[in-house]
Formats: structure tokens, sequence, C-alpha cells
């Protein structure tokens, strides 16, 4: 019974008010046919319809000065065109930056349709300026002020730390093809001694994983609140960014590597060309392996 009416509150459109602003909720159908679909981000039609006609309906209810929209097409579709208000496109997370002939991706078609865009990366900055539309650098960040305050003491108590030196994985991004973190992780303990790993987030394929390996090395933190994040920061020795050298993480502004900085701590990942770019001088790059991964950690502790 709460799944049904679950599923007709998420297919209702309606307006509430949170914090003295208006809220609107748009109606989207679940779309159990995009898994058979061959492009997996096109949206379903019907969902499409709807979400141009709620669009309308909130920019006809208050006056509206503007519309920003990030790459959510494959839930909602695009939104109408020739609208009456300005619209801008938030460049960020596109899964695929690449230039594809005879294949139109969500990402340009939001840049043919917006009057200008934030881009997150120089990469997407080059695609808004090949789109011929203004666009604005705005890569992500950190609370620096919070990072540098927060108190590491508290985790490692919880978690029978001690003195230990700590890497940390704290959001669960890595790669998809391989565990090769894991792998130099445990490489890096036969040369430090008490090393511990703190891994901080939800995912359920590299928890299996993790168990698979029944070495005490892991510490499977799971989920924890916005406000509790930095204390893990805090009680980092050095941070992990174990992702693939794709065009996809290229392209990424990671919130991560900015976090980490601000609290202090070094942080290991391949040569992707947005952190290089950022130019901190907290980043330690590294050939994607095994080997090379835990020879960099053993240098950064």
């Amino acid at each position: 019974a709460r799944g049904w009416q679950a599923w007709r509150q998420g297919t209702r459109f309606y307006a509430t008010e949170r914090h003295e602003r208006t809220v609107y909720h748009v109606r989207r159908f679940p779309d159990a046919f995009r898994r058979f679909r061959r492009m997996k981000t096109d949206p379903l039609r019907l969902n499409q319809l709807l979400f141009r006609r709620d669009i309308k309906r909130i920019l006809a209810a208050q006056p509206y000065d503007l519309v920003i929209t990030g790459p959510s097409s494959y839930m909602t579709g695009f939104l109408p065109e020739h609208l009456d208000v300005p619209v801008v496109f938030d460049y960020l997370d596109c899964g695929d930056w690449e230039n594809h002939p005879g294949v139109m991706h969500p990402e340009e078609v939001y840049l043919r349709t917006a009057d200008t865009a934030l881009g997150v990366s120089a990469l997407a900055m080059r695609r808004i300026e090949e789109a011929g539309l203004p666009g604005l650098l705005l890569t992500n960040g950190a609370d620096v002020a919070m990072m540098r305050e927060a108190d590491g003491t508290a985790v490692r108590q919880r978690f029978e730390l001690g003195d230990a030196p700590v890497v940390s994985l704290i959001g669960l991004t890595y790669s998809r093809t391989s565990f090769y973190f894991l792998d130099a992780i445990q490489e890096a303990r036969r040369r430090v001694p008490g090393l511990r790993c703190l891994l901080v987030g939800r995912n359920a394929a590299l928890e299996e994983e993790v168990a698979a390996r029944n070495d005490d090395t892991f510490v499977w933190v799971g989920p924890v609140s916005y406000a509790e994040v930095p204390a893990y920061f805090a009680a980092s020795n050095v941070g992990l960014y174990p992702v693939d050298e794709t065009i996809y993480f290229h392209g990424a502004s990671p919130i991560k590597l900015f976090e980490y900085t601000a609290a202090g701590v070094p942080v290991v990942l391949p040569r992707l060309e947005e952190a290089q770019r950022m130019g901190l001088g907290s980043l330690r790059f590294v050939t994607p392996a095994a080997s090379s991964c835990a020879a960099a950690l053993e240098a950064a502790l």
C-alpha cells in the first residue's frame, strides 16, 4: 500500500513551501523500459511531455527571471524550447564529453538550446565554446574553514585506529573496471606497518569485495551525514581518488580533491586533465595500477 501511495505521489504535480521558498514537484512515471533501450540517456516520451507542461505551469505561476538546468534528461526529458526567460545549462559531470559523428548526446541538445552555460572544467569550457555559447568556468570547491577546524580524534577512537597511518576513500568513487586500489592498499601495508583504510559511503559491490578479502586493513564505515564528513577527512593521513583515466574523469572536478586539500591531506590519483589543471600541491599523480598506487601511498605517508 505504501509503495502504491509513493508511486501516485511521484506522478502528481504539486507545490510545497520550504524555508520560505516554493518547491515544485514535477510529474515522472517509472521508466521500466530504459534498460532495454540502445540509448540509455533517452527519456520516456511521456515523462518529457509531462515535464515540459509542468515547467510551463511553473513559469506561468510566478515571474521567474532565469531557468538553470543540469543534465537530467534521462529522467525528465528536455526543457521546452523558446521559453520567455534565459536558460543556463549547468555542464557538470556529463557522462560522455566526446563528439561522436552522427550521434546526438544529451549535453549537445542542452548546449544547442541554452542561452549560456556554466562549465565545471576546462574540458567542459571547450565544449561550450565549440557550441558558440558564452560560458563561465565554475569549478567545485570546499568549505575551507569547516575542513581546517575539523577534529578526527573521535573517528580514530571509534574505529580503534590509535596513531595508525590512515588512508581513506571518502565518497567511494573508484574504478569500475578493477579494484586496483584495494590491492595497492594491501601492498602498501606490507611496507607501512599498521596501515588502515577508511571506506566512507555506500556501495554494495565494493562492500562485498572488501568483505571477501577478510582483511582488517579495511574499515567499512558506510554512509555518514554531511555534518560528520569533515572529521573523517581530519582523521586521514592520505586520501584516494582511484578512478580510471577515462574521458569522464578527465572532465570532472571532484569535490573531494578540494576537501582533502582544505584538510591538509595529500591525495593519490591518476593523471587526470582537470586535476592537473587545478595546480594543487596536495595531489600525487600515478598510473592507475596497484604497484604505482602503493608506492605513491607509501611516499605520501
